[in-house]
């Protein structure tokens, strides 16, 4: 019995290839979420708010959006941003991390003790 052909992909041709790279171009042109350090009172607000909708203690939320970690101030939180329709960003998750020290290992070790994403954008 002869062995049947391999079965090799189909290889695009120059034009696909010149309309995927567009394609590709104009997506990484409007990215889809920002990273953000500088978090303020008014865009951790609709955070904070739903967390609350969803149970969590106002003891917790202060002591994880108002105690800041000393040594990484002001980059312990960091923000995750998506582009409105009207231009402005829209606050879709938060990630807050802390510096603690691990004495078995004698080093600093980065911590992340709480991440959150709005639930319409899960």
């Amino acid at each position: 019995h002869p062995t049947p052909p391999a079965c090799l992909p189909a290889i695009p041709s120059c034009g696909s290839l010149a309309s995927l790279a567009e394609t590709m171009l104009s997506d990484a042109a409007r990215p889809m979420i920002t990273l953000r350090f500088d978090a303020s009172r008014a865009e951790l607000g609709e955070l904070k708010a739903e967390c609350v909708q969803r149970g969590q203690h106002r003891s917790f939320l202060h002591d994880t959006f108002e105690k800041r970690d000393r040594q990484l101030f002001p980059r312990d939180l960091l923000l995750a941003l998506t582009p409105t329709k009207k231009g402005g960003f829209r606050t879709v998750g938060v990630l807050r991390r802390s510096l603690r020290y691990n004495k078995e290992e004698n080093r600093r070790i980065v911590y992340v003790d709480f991440i959150y994403v709005l639930k319409s954008n899960r």
